[in-house]
């Protein structure tokens, strides 16, 4: 054990579960919610036939709504490239390749 300069005796260090007090049980109730979350939400993809995470409580109108609105926050913040930019080529060929 370290020696205090002022005296005092060096408290033991507490070891193991109880160490922690209640971040042990906050650490377990986020784990255990978490893992029911990611259980309850997974579906199957129709397109890939995979078990995949989504978010059942936005609905599909809901999420296309976000994503406009999504794009219209990018327009106004950002300059989008013209249709015949290099870049936006290259990109239109990825997205065409993953697409297919």
């Amino acid at each position: 054990m370290a020696i205090d300069p002022y005296g005092n005796q060096a408290q033991p260090r507490r070891r193991g579960f109880g160490g922690g007090g209640i971040r042990w049980w906050v650490l377990l109730l986020f784990a255990g919610y978490a893992a029911y979350y990611w259980i309850s939400n997974r579906v199957d993809d129709p397109l890939t036939g995979e078990k995949v995470l989504i978010d059942q409580s936005i609905t599909p109108d809901d999420e296309k709504a976000l994503g406009l609105q999504a794009w219209n926050e990018l327009q106004q913040t950002e300059q989008v490239l013209p249709p015949t930019d290099p870049n936006a080529k290259a990109v239109k060929q990825i997205a065409d390749r993953l697409i297919a």
